[in-house]
């Protein structure tokens, strides 16, 4: 697959400033993989990292201003190490800035690069931008925490949340962040989880931790031990409608659990489980990497009927061939539905990488993901996405976002981000080049009320 270089990226950016959302037209049977035309941008996806090696992607809307987006992800330094840089748009995902990176000296400490990059906005419109620290000599691990508030413009310098060093090297892995966006008696804390482990070379069963700051990140509590065994993983977070503190994580010998907080992360209640692993790391036909997909989780803010309905979002088994698959729970966690298929027919072809968003304002919810379906020999995909308007009950014809690209890569990240807010829906996701992407999502989606009287209103 031809790169697209630096100058042809900002040309083909500039052109698409005003270019409406393309019409969906159905994909072809198959697509030779000798004739996949180059990933490039389109009237729908704007290539925002155009410097390549850039995976694992995150996306946040402002619930300020809709128009407002910001998405992070990890790129190479030239090292073994990985850096973490983050894009603005203020035009609703069709132009983007150039990147802003993730400091490499913090507190007078130098750190060779990080990783598994999350961000995460408030009410007010802050954003909050995560970053694991790395080092070798001298050894560091740590997870840092950075603000933003003019809209992702310029950050602050990073707070260092968990710093582990020494020769033994602990080192801490897979952070995830939430903040309270719900106006309740919690709004405006933020959350952190992650997995902490005692060494490297041998790795311990590990700990999933959480750790709060109630002052917009300045401070940071103690770190709090969620799990109760070892073997543990892929922590993410969501918050409830009623700033619910929702912590997920993965654990050998129980699989998915959940813990909940209604006191605003100070306590959470005993694990419960969501279900089996349908995800995990293992072998992908035509690809160099070993896929470990992770799960996406969700919960409906809005004032709709299906507020505080809880999503989790499955990659197929192993990372291979199979559906996208969810389950839902309408009882806050307490029980969940079995897992189905919202990605329909995949022509027994791979599906991965999926990713979930709730619109807090419709309360519709749209899932993306990738997916191999239209190349008969398995080999090139597409960002394909799906929407439910009905709690998770039904669910729309998936469709194609973006033309077809390779995944053959060494490394594509671990997961993708989706965010939906207001009517703007955007989901980022990566080729095997490494150039980040965000498209811009239309499903049909209703217009918001307010957007709907601006709408009506007569002008001279």
């Amino acid at each position: 697959m031809t790169k697209p270089n630096l100058l042809l990226a900002l040309l083909l950016l500039a052109a698409c400033r005003s270019t409406p959302l393309a019409p969906y037209a159905p994909p072809p049977a198959s697509i030779a993989v000798e004739d996949a035309p180059d990933f490039t941008q389109s009237a729908n996806v704007a290539i925002v990292a155009t410097a390549g090696g850039t995976a694992e992607t995150s996306i946040a809307i402002s619930p300020a201003d809709p128009n407002r987006i910001v998405v992070v992800g990890a790129g190479p330094t030239g090292s073994r190490y990985r850096r973490s840089d983050a894009y603005v748009s203020a035009d609703g995902g069709r132009t983007w800035s150039a990147r802003r990176p993730y400091p490499e000296t913090i507190n007078g400490m130098a750190f060779a690069g990080g990783g598994d990059p999350v961000v995460t906005a408030d009410r007010e419109g802050r954003f909050y931008f995560t970053s694991l620290l790395a080092s070798a000599s001298p050894s560091r691990s740590g997870v840092a925490v950075a603000r933003s508030d003019d809209g992702g413009m310029t950050w602050n310098e990073p707070v260092i949340v968990a710093l582990s060093t020494g020769n033994v090297r602990p080192y801490e892995d897979k952070q995830w962040i939430a903040a309270d966006a719900t106006g309740g008696p919690h709004d405006g804390n933020v959350y952190l989880i992650w997995g902490h482990y005692a060494q490297v070379s041998k790795p311990d069963p590990g700990q999933i931790v959480i750790s709060r700051s109630t002052d917009r990140g300045a401070t940071w509590s103690e770190p709090l031990g969620l799990s109760v065994n070892g073997g543990v993983g892929l922590s993410e977070l969501e918050i409830g409608p009623a700033g619910e503190v929702y912590a997920t994580y993965y654990e050998n010998a129980r699989g998915f659990l959940l813990r909940t907080s209604r006191d605003g992360g100070l306590t959470f209640d005993e694990p419960r489980p969501i279900g089996p692993a349908l995800g995990g790391g293992g072998p992908m036909p035509n690809v160099q990497a070993q896929f470990r997909p992770m799960q996406s989780f969700a919960v409906d803010r809005s004032t709709g009927p299906h507020r505080g309905t809880l999503y989790y979002l499955m990659p197929s088994r192993n990372g291979t061939a199979g559906a996208i698959s969810l389950m839902r729970s309408t009882d806050g966690g307490a029980t969940w539905s079995s897992a189905r298929n919202i990605s329909g027919d995949t022509r027994g072809r791979d599906a991965t990488l999926p990713s979930i968003a709730v619109d807090e304002v419709s309360g519709e919810v749209l899932a993306a993901w990738l997916d191999r379906r239209d190349d008969a020999a398995n080999v090139v995909a597409r960002l394909y996405a799906s929407k439910s308007s009905d709690g998770g009950t039904t669910w729309s014809e998936p469709k194609p976002f973006s033309a077809p690209f390779s995944i053959d890569a060494p490394f594509i990240g671990d997961y993708n981000g989706a965010a939906a807010h207001a009517g703007t829906w955007v989901a980022a996701f990566a080729d095997a080049g490494g150039y980040m992407s965000v498209a811009r999502i239309d499903l049909g989606q209703p217009q918001p009320e307010a957007a709907r009287r601006r709408r009506s209103v007569r002008t001279p």
